[in-house]
């Protein structure tokens, strides 16, 4: 299969995942607290990439083809923890998805937020 962020669904990202994990007989191991330890080292092994870097040697490493390389290894570690994750838990993770962005609308209105990192102050504040 041709996978593209385009053509490519996460049921199908999910589907390659269980396949990979099964024909391994690792199920044991996936268990959502192994998992979620896995999806955190992932993360730091993704911010030890940028680590000391100031924020235009950052955006430049998708210059660099063996450092990009490695983000882009790093970032599908994390995603495929991600979804086997999804998978033991069957988590949907197209609505999950949307329903957080959902919230986050509701956390961070656009017209309070535009152009400003800092959460709003709660009406009781």
């Amino acid at each position: 299969m041709n996978y593209k962020d385009e053509t490519t669904t996460l049921s199908d990202l999910k589907k390659l995942m269980k396949n990979f994990v099964d024909d391994r007989e690792w199920v044991k191991y996936h268990d959502p607290k192994n998992l979620s330890m896995s999806i955190a080292i992932e993360a730091a092994e993704l911010m030890e990439l940028f680590q000391w870097l100031k924020n235009d040697e950052a955006v430049a490493l998708k210059d660099d083809p063996e450092r990009y390389v490695d983000i882009c290894d790093e970032v599908s570690d994390i995603m495929l923890y991600c979804m086997s994750l999804g998978n033991v838990l069957n988590i949907d993770l197209s609505k999950a998805i949307a329903a957080k962005v959902e919230k986050n609308k509701i956390k961070y209105p656009a017209d309070k937020c535009r152009g400003n990192y800092k959460k709003p102050m709660k009406k009781s504040q």
